[in-house]
């Protein structure tokens, strides 16, 4: 089956961060040091996530993300496209963003193959055309909220469950990709609400999969998982301090602070 492996991560400090994997069965890091020259092309997948803050970016603020066209498929994940309000249509921020997503995504070149909206959280996922390394042949989509009492979509997730066949030299198979872009609880002293909310939404997107994917534990039924998003965790350090050692570019030492980190660590 494939496998992504995350070969570059680039933030460009206005709160946007910008992933890229490739998505094949790809040699290992020592073969592809040797024979770099001769590693047949792989499919790629860009995931690019960017909270809005409630306001439509400029076609110039969103240049960006013309440089992942050359991707196989790009998944482009917001949040706080909208102000939390009960809408019967899409809001004008929201059509601004559909169409500044055609204009930097045309339709010549690429197709839309999911595009779920969960409040103000979006994910739209793109296939470039004339891609001949990886195809989708089924998506599904589904939403879980995490806002207050569990139903305000303030804070959760939009996903979508993409069936693949992926060509990698003279071969080609199936992989199973899940793409989740998500909002978790704000708030330094709240990890453990993030926490929370994280559990919740593979809990609550178990059900929504699809059938023949499986139905136990969400993440062992997949082949990868993309997992982006304004995901709120912070350092464990008073703000100055924080402040300082990133000024000064000590970001390894700042790194022992990461909640995220320490999360993990702990199980």
């Amino acid at each position: 089956s494939a496998a992504a492996s995350p070969v570059s991560i680039d933030s460009d400090g206005f709160g946007r961060n910008l992933y890229s994997s490739t998505f094949a069965n790809a040699p290992s890091p020592r073969t592809a040091s040797i024979a770099k020259s001769a590693a047949p092309p792989c499919a790629t997948v860009a995931c690019v996530t960017w909270n809005l803050a409630a306001t439509s970016p400029t076609s110039k603020a969103a240049k960006f993300l013309e440089r992942l066209r050359r991707h196989d498929l790009v998944c482009v994940c917001v949040q706080e496209l909208e102000d939390l309000k009960p809408r019967r249509q899409p809001g004008h921020r929201a059509e601004a963003w559909t169409q500044l997503l055609a204009e930097k995504f045309p339709a010549k070149t690429h197709s839309i193959v999911a595009d779920q909206s969960a409040g103000p959280v979006r994910l739209t996922i793109l296939q470039k055309r004339k891609s001949k390394l990886v195809k989708v042949e089924a998506c599904a989509t589904g939403d879980v909220a995490c806002g207050i009492g569990n139903v305000l979509r303030n804070k959760g997730c939009a996903a979508a469950f993409l069936d693949l066949k992926v060509r990698y030299d003279k071969m080609t198979g199936s992989a199973k990709l899940l793409v989740i872009s998500a909002h978790l609880a704000a708030h330094a002293h709240k990890a453990a609400d993030r926490d929370q909310d994280f559990h919740r939404i593979c809990r609550e997107l178990l059900p929504q999969m699809p059938v023949e994917w499986g139905a136990h534990d969400l993440l062992d039924c997949l082949d990868c998982c993309l997992f982006a998003g304004d995901l709120n965790y912070r350092l464990d350090l008073p703000r100055a301090e924080a402040e300082r050692g990133a000024l000064a570019g000590d970001f390894s030492a700042l790194l022992d602070y990461d909640q995220l980190l320490r999360r993990k660590a702990q199980g």
